[in-house]
């Protein structure tokens, strides 16, 4: 994570890409539920590297015990 990132920027960023995920989702599906296993690996492998092109090495607690 970029040390002069706010958590405010964390947490657009994190929305952001959580959104985009969602989206991408209900493109290839016509719906997101994320219970979904489909739907589930479809928006993981949207948003992981989103995550990881911003946040480097973090890992998903850290990041989510960041922007909570």
């Amino acid at each position: 994570m970029n040390l002069n990132m706010t958590v405010a920027e964390a947490k657009a960023i994190f929305e952001s890409a959580s959104a985009a995920a969602e989206a991408s989702v209900v493109a290839q599906f016509g719906e997101c539920d994320i219970l979904n296993p489909k739907h589930g690996a479809a928006y993981d492998a949207a948003l992981f590297p989103v995550l990881a092109e911003h946040f480097g090495d973090m890992t998903l607690p850290e990041l989510l015990s960041i922007v909570g």
